[in-house]
C-alpha cells in the first residue's frame, strides 16, 4: 500500500483542491509550492530518519510540514503552540527532536534551538544538541496523548498505520474532491491529523480554524456560507455549535461525526432539529489505533432507543475482539476489555518498553476501554477500566454514575471523580453544572440531587458529596479533566 503522505504528495498537490485559512485562500497546487520549498530546506538541515518538532496552529504551514517532513525522510513530533512552556519543554525533552517548525522565534529559542532558515513565516531551527536517534524505519510521527489518566505518552505511528486508517476513514465517508469540511480539532491531536490526511488524498476542501473553537458562531456561519458537506464535532462541541445555531439550519452537509465522549439520546434528539435530514456518525477512536476505530449511522429522524448510543462496528483494517477478565475472548454480549488488532496500530510508546510490552501484545493493543457487541454487530462502550474506582469492596464506574447524574432535571453537565475516604479507602464525588441559577441554598440543591440518584444507583455510586460548579474542567478533545477535578476540588 503507498504511503498516504506520498500519495497526497504525488498526486493532489498539482491539483485545484482547496485549503481556506481566515480570509485567506490557497490551492493545493500552492501547497505544494511551500511543501518543495520546505522539503529543500528541511533536508539541507537535518539527516534523514531526524524528528523534527511541529509547533504550529492549524494553517497551511502546518499541512505543508506534515508533507515537507515526510518527503525529508524525518519524523514529526507533534506539539501546540497554545501548550504552555512546561508542556512544551517535557515533550522536547523526551521526544528530543533534532529540529523544530514554528512562528515563535523567542519561543523556538528559549526551548534550546538555533534558526537556520525560514519557509514563509515559519522559522526553522536546529538543535544544539545532537540527539540519540531511536527510530524506526516506517516511523511517521510521535504523537503525545492527552494525560486523562496518566502523564502525557509519545505515540509512534507508522506510515502503514496512517495510511490504512486514512483510506479507511475516506472510504466510510465517500469522501471526494467534491467536499468541503470545517478542521478545528488541536494541531497536536492525531484526529487533527486524521482529518487533513483523509480529505487531502481525496482532494476535498478544507477551511482550518487556527484558533480551534474560540469562535462557535464562526463556524456556524461557515456550515451555510462555504456550504460544508461533512463536520466533526464531539458532543461538547456540538452543543456549542447547538447554543451557537438559534434554530434549525438549513445546510449541504451529508453528515456530522462524533468522537471521543459518549453520544447520548438528548445530543441526538437536539442535534436532529438543529440539524434536520443529516446524517450522524458515532464514532470511537484512539491514538494507538492511527485515529478511528469504529464508525456507525444514526439516520436522521432515528430516536435512540438507548441512553448512549453505539460506535458502529469496527473500520476496515482494524480487528476488535472483546477479552474477560480471565484473558479469554467472549463472542456474546457480555462486557470486557476493548482490544484492537490490525496494520492501523501503533509501533510503540516512544522509550516506554515497559508499557508497550504491558499494552501490547503479540500484535494486539489492550486498549483499557470496557464494552460489548450488541445484536445489530455494533460495539458499545461502558467506561474505561482504569477509571473503574474501587469503593470499599464495590467496584464503581464514574462514567454510570455521570449517566445518571445527567438525567436528572435541572443537570446541564456533570463529572465524577475519585477521592480518598478514610475507611472504604476510596470514594466518589461529583461536579455538577446547572441549567439555571441556583436560588435556594447549595445545599438543599445537592441533597435533592443526592436523594433522586438514590432512586436509580445505590451503595458506592451515590457521591459522597456533589459541588456545584459553573463549568466542568476538559481537556483539548473534549474528554473529563479528573485530575483537576481530584486536585482542585478534593
Amino acid at each position: 500500500m503507498p504511503r498516504v503522505l506520498d500519495d497526497i504528495c504525488r498526486n493532489q498537490l498539482g491539483h485545484q483542491g482547496r485549503c481556506i485559512v481566515g480570509d485567506q485562500e490557497y490551492t493545493y497546487r500552492d501547497l505544494g509550492w511551500i511543501v518543495s520549498e520546505l522539503s529543500g530546506l528541511v533536508s539541507s538541515q537535518v539527516r534523514s530518519g531526524s524528528r523534527i518538532a511541529l509547533c504550529l496552529p492549524l494553517s497551511a504551514e502546518y499541512l505543508a510540514a506534515l508533507l515537507a517532513v515526510s518527503n525529508s525522510n524525518c519524523i514529526s513530533v507533534l506539539t501546540s503552540p497554545f501548550w504552555t512552556k512546561t508542556e512544551l519543554e517535557r515533550v522536547i525533552d523526551d521526544s528530543e527532536p533534532a529540529a523544530i517548525l514554528g512562528f515563535d522565534i523567542q519561543s523556538i529559542k528559549a526551548l534550546g534551538f538555533e534558526p537556520v532558515g525560514f519557509c514563509r513565516a515559519m522559522c526553522v531551527a536546529r538543535s544544539r544538541e545532537r540527539p540519540v536517534d531511536q527510530s524506526g524505519p516506517d516511523d511517521a510521527m510521535i504523537i503525545y496523548t492527552s494525560g486523562s489518566t496518566s502523564a502525557p505518552k509519545g505515540v509512534v505511528l507508522t506510515h502503514a498505520g496512517l495510511s490504512a486508517s486514512a483510506r479507511a476513514v475516506a472510504d466510510f465517508f465517500s469522501t471526494s474532491e467534491g467536499d468541503v469540511v470545517p478542521v478545528f480539532t488541536p494541531p497536536c491531536h492525531v484526529y487533527a491529523v486524521s482529518q487533513v490526511l483523509t480529505h487531502l488524498l481525496r482532494g476535498a476542501a478544507m477551511r482550518l480554524y487556527p484558533h480551534g473553537l474560540m469562535y462557535p458562531h464562526e463556524i456556524v456561519r461557515d456550515v451555510q456560507r462555504l456550504g460544508f458537506t461533512g463536520m466533526s464535532a464531539n458532543p461538547t462541541i456540538l452543543k456549542l455549535l447547538f447554543r451557537a445555531s438559534r434554530g434549525p439550519l438549513k445546510t449541504s452537509l451529508r453528515y456530522v461525526k462524533s468522537g471521543g465522549q459518549p453520544l447520548r439520546r438528548d445530543i441526538v434528539i437536539q442535534f436532529g432539529r438543529v440539524f434536520p435530514g443529516v446524517r450522524l456518525a458515532s464514532t470511537y477512536g484512539c491514538t494507538e489505533n492511527s485515529s478511528r476505530i469504529t464508525s456507525g449511522w444514526i439516520d436522521p429522524g432515528e430516536t435512540p432507543q438507548e441512553e448512549v448510543a453505539h460506535v458502529g462496528p469496527p473500520l476496515k483494517c482494524t480487528s476488535v475482539e472483546i477479552f474477560d477478565d480471565c484473558g479469554q475472548v467472549v463472542s456474546d454480549n457480555s462486557v470486557g476489555e476493548v482490544v484492537l488488532s490490525g496494520r492501523t496500530l501503533f509501533r510503540c510508546y516512544w522509550r516506554n518498553a515497559e508499557l508497550t510490552r504491558r499494552r501490547l501484545v503479540n500484535g494486539r493493543f489492550f486498549t483499557g476501554d470496557r464494552g460489548y457487541w450488541g445484536r445489530d454487530g455494533s460495539l458499545r462502550l461502558t467506561g474505561r477500566g482504569d477509571l473503574i474506582v474501587n469503593v470499599g469492596h464495590e467496584k464503581v464506574s464514574p462514567e454510570e454514575c455521570e449517566e445518571v447524574l445527567l438525567r436528572l432535571p435541572g443537570v446541564e453537565d456533570a463529572a465524577v471523580f475519585k477521592v480518598s475516604d478514610d475507611l472504604l479507602g476510596e470514594a466518589i464525588e461529583a461536579a455538577v453544572v446547572l441549567t439555571y441559577l441556583a436560588e435556594a441554598d447549595d445545599t438543599d440543591v445537592c441533597g435533592r440531587l443526592l436523594r433522586q440518584m438514590r432512586s436509580y444507583v445505590s451503595g458506592g455510586k451515590v457521591p459522597k458529596r456533589i459541588h456545584l460548579v459553573t463549568e466542568i474542567p476538559r481537556l483539548e478533545g473534549g474528554k473529563i479533566d479528573r485530575k483537576a477535578l481530584e486536585s482542585g476540588l478534593n
